[in-house]
């Protein structure tokens, strides 16, 4: 299935590269409730590698949702430089590179512009990391999120893009996460 999947975003990345908006329009819908999760204010929108996360990122742009992603560079660096052109693309999206990122997104945050997080990164503690038990294993994950929740006061809402069996997407959203106390 991860397989599946990773094949499937990447043949999407060069596809959708094309004609982004109007395939955008025509393949990518937003479901109705994401209106009542996803605020005019500044949020932190954060997703994983579930469904089509790189044309989450394109599609939210393309209806209206500006916003600040973080990449990590990939081991390729001619692959990371084909994927970076296509990231970048388009209206409303600005890259920041995982390295230092966190001073990037508060000014992000502050300067009232939303935040996109891809979370299910391998995020050492010493990188700003926190070991969590995921499916009964011990995993790294990042704290981004969190840290920028508590410096902003910005929402944290989680948001996907299902891949559907006719070839279309669906755009999601859950409620905001509350703080575990």
């Amino acid at each position: 299935g991860a397989f599946y999947t990773t094949a499937l975003v990447m043949l999407d990345i060069f596809w959708f590269s094309r004609h982004m908006e109007q395939r955008v329009r025509r393949y990518v819908t937003l479901d109705p409730a994401l209106q009542t999760h996803v605020y005019t204010q500044p949020m932190i929108g954060v997703t994983a590698h579930f469904g089509n996360w790189e044309l989450l990122s394109k599609a939210l742009s393309v209806y209206g949702f500006a916003h600040v992603a973080v990449a990590s560079p990939l081991a390729n660096p001619m692959v990371d430089a084909l994927i970076g052109v296509g990231r970048s693309r388009g209206p409303g999206v600005e890259i920041v590179t995982r390295q230092g990122a966190i001073r990037g997104l508060l000014r992000a945050l502050r300067q009232k512009k939303h935040v996109a997080l891809l979370l299910d990164q391998n995020t050492k503690p010493e990188e700003g990391g926190l070991f969590v038990s995921f499916f009964g294993l011990s995993i790294p994950m990042s704290t981004a999120a969190a840290v920028l929740s508590e410096r902003t006061g910005a929402p944290v809402i989680p948001i996907f893009c299902r891949a559907n069996v006719n070839g279309s997407y669906t755009i999601y959203s859950l409620p905001p996460l509350k703080r575990a106390d």
